[in-house]
């Protein structure tokens, strides 16, 4: 927004009586969370996280599966699933014509996962991961912190999962955050013009706790950051700078 600021009445000075500024008005951008109760945790957690993202502008609106393509894919930024699971084949053949065109979409794999050979969408290859129990958690032992979607994100370690969907991660993937047993978390994946980002546990306190931790919050900045191109903010600084918080997305 171009504004103008004047100084009434003037004064002997007239040439510094009117200033002009532009502000920087970040467009709002909807984004769809396709989930089985769009009440429930799930969509919950990440409507929440999502909408604190002043810098970023974000509308979730949470739909379900059968009702994905009640409006036009091409009118969101992204789609996060929240359980591959849910995807039938006429909404997995939507989001992969999506994806193709330039689309970038987030998948979780939670409990209506488990019995997947294949990951809708992105076709990983799926193989079984027992779950650990409440006595044998794993947190996260790797971080790709050199990817712009991590960076100072180390307090995702925090984080305690109990269950995950092991994934073969193929010759295009980056796998960018992994447990403590090596098994991969988080994984990054170009599908055509598109991307996908695959998450291996539930969204939710199903498989995991991170939704309830502090670091959730920036952690779905930086991933929405990156599913956007990057456009939104930076979570970077040089040294000796100031990084305001709203340059973080909050």
């Amino acid at each position: 927004n171009r504004v103008t600021v004047s100084l009434d009445p003037g004064d002997d000075l007239a040439a510094d009586d009117r200033r002009f500024l532009a502000l920087k008005r970040p467009q709002p951008r909807s984004v769809l969370l396709v989930a089985s109760d769009q009440r429930g945790r799930g969509a919950l957690f990440l409507s929440s996280a999502l909408s604190t993202l002043k810098a970023l502008a974000l509308t979730p609106e949470a739909k379900a599966p059968n009702k994905l393509t009640e409006r036009p894919l091409a009118d969101y930024s992204f789609v996060v699933v929240t359980d591959a699971g849910l995807l039938g084949p006429g909404e997995t053949a939507a989001i992969q014509d999506y994806v193709q065109n330039g689309g970038r979409v987030m998948l979780a794999l939670g409990p209506r996962s488990a019995g997947l050979v294949g990951v809708p969408v992105s076709g990983q290859q799926l193989k079984s991961a027992p779950s650990l129990g409440a006595a044998a958690t794993l947190s996260i032992g790797e971080i790709d912190t050199s990817h712009p979607a991590l960076r100072g994100l180390d307090e995702l370690r925090t984080a305690k999962f109990t269950r995950v969907v092991a994934v073969e991660p193929g010759a295009e993937d980056r796998v960018l955050a992994r447990l403590d047993d090596g098994t991969p978390l988080l994984l990054d994946r170009p599908v055509g013009s598109g991307r996908v980002l695959l998450f291996t546990s539930s969204l939710d306190r199903e498989w995991n706790d991170l939704p309830v931790q502090p670091v959730f919050v920036p952690f779905m900045a930086g991933l929405a950051n990156h599913l956007l191109g990057g456009a939104g903010f930076t979570s970077e600084a040089d040294l000796g700078s100031t990084l305001a918080v709203r340059a973080l997305g909050l």
